[in-house]
């Protein structure tokens, strides 16, 4: 599918709900198979035509909605634009978890509107905040690895300035160190 990250998408509006062509015979043959089976079988975990007929109209409705909103760090507002939300708690309950217990019902426009530019406006200032702070953070790990690294080359001089291979001065191992045999001077 398509990913609509970031300021590639900010909104989604979704008129209506989408449910599969009634009229489609290979739908219409599915819901009549899961009716018969489950009516020969009171036992069973098939689910019915209609149960599962409203099932892919909310497994695509929520991939849907999930469009403008693809990690942690991602914004975006979810319009539902139909009056069956409100009518029937089922429709909101079969929404994804994350939306679910967010879904904000309005009978006009305009406060609908007005909410959506507050909403726009908070998550920008929000966006831009956590943009400030992890700038910070990203500066405080350089200075740490910079200090670190001159901690590091500090440790790897010797008294004299000299560079030893293992970061510690060793006397046996530095050329014309004087003071008795060394691996230089033995051959």
């Amino acid at each position: 599918g398509m990913d609509f990250a970031d300021n590639n998408a900010r909104a989604v509006v979704c008129v209506g709900i989408p449910f599969p062509n009634v009229k489609d015979t290979l739908v219409d043959l599915k819901k009549r198979y899961n009716d018969k089976r489950r009516s020969g079988d009171r036992e069973s975990s098939l689910l019915s035509g209609g149960e599962w007929y409203e099932i892919q109209a909310f497994r695509a409705l929520n991939q849907a909605l999930g469009r403008c909103i693809r990690h942690r760090n991602d914004w975006g507002a979810i319009l539902m634009v139909d009056d069956r939300y409100i009518r029937n708690q089922r429709y909101v309950g079969s929404l994804s978890k994350w939306v679910r217990g967010k879904v904000v019902h309005y009978a006009q426009c305009p406060p609908m509107l007005a909410s959506l530019a507050t909403f726009a406006r908070d998550m920008k200032h929000f966006q831009e905040e956590r943009r400030v702070v992890e700038e910070e953070e990203r500066s405080k790990r350089k200075a740490k690895k910079e200090e670190e690294g001159k901690e590091n080359r500090a440790a790897a001089t010797d008294q004299g300035g000299e560079q030893t291979g293992g970061g510690r001065s060793s006397e046996y191992f530095k050329p014309g160190s004087g003071g008795g045999s060394t691996a230089w001077d033995s051959h």
